[in-house]
């Protein structure tokens, strides 16, 4: 007889014990679900907000490669376009020195004759190289279309320090329509760059361009 209220002392103790434990079971798996619920609403939140500034991004970086276009179109047009009338070197170095200083991130302007020869640039220390190693180079000439904007893949700069340098050009064409060299415009990291400052709302957020050769900027 005297084991019975240990017996039940017992049982009410384990009872309780399995109470206490699946009240914490329950309690844990309310904070996970509660918690896993949250993550994944930060997530989504996250992700929409990172796919409109992915397109906000490359809409502006768009726009700013199609006025680079105009910008290139319109040298050809005023100085390269009627092959039977030289240009003036002194005004299409003052024309290209002009763009240079004007876009934010250009780093400078070539003019290129049929054989990659730099016949006018808005650098001094870039006159008379010839460029015609470089792929941009190579694109054109072996691939002209005269409606298009070549853009390279990043490549080094001719400067000392490794910094990268994307390229864009576009082909001059002779009276009957053949490939007689590209004005290029030479853009460096800060062209690229600038675009991401508005979408940078937190110190661990980061952004890049990356070419379609994989190449990252």
């Amino acid at each position: 007889m005297s084991n019975s209220p240990n017996r039940l002392t017992s049982k009410r103790n384990l009872y309780e014990w399995l109470s206490l434990i699946a009240t914490l079971a329950l309690v844990g798996f309310i904070f996970l679900y509660v918690h896993s619920t949250e993550t994944d609403r930060t997530f989504s939140v996250e992700q929409d907000r990172l796919h409109v500034l992915t397109d906000f991004v490359a809409k502006d970086i768009q726009v700013s490669l199609t006025t680079v276009s105009h910008v290139l179109e319109g040298v050809i047009r005023d100085y390269l376009s009627d092959p039977s009338t030289p240009a003036s070197l002194h005004y299409l170095t003052l024309r290209l020195q002009a763009l240079e200083a004007a876009i934010p991130g250009v780093g400078a302007l070539l003019v290129l004759d049929a054989q990659g020869q730099v016949t006018h640039t808005s650098r001094e220390n870039l006159a008379n190289l010839n460029l015609s190693y470089r792929d941009y180079f190579k694109q054109a000439r072996n691939f002209p279309d005269k409606s298009m904007l070549y853009i390279s893949a990043p490549f080094q700069s001719l400067k000392k320090q490794p910094d990268l340098v994307i390229t864009a050009s576009r082909m001059v064409q002779d009276g009957g329509g053949e490939f007689s060299g590209m004005v290029v415009a030479a853009l460096d990291q800060d062209y690229f760059a600038e675009p991401f400052t508005t979408g940078i709302y937190a110190p661990d957020v980061s952004g890049f361009v990356v070419h379609g050769a994989r190449r990252k900027l």
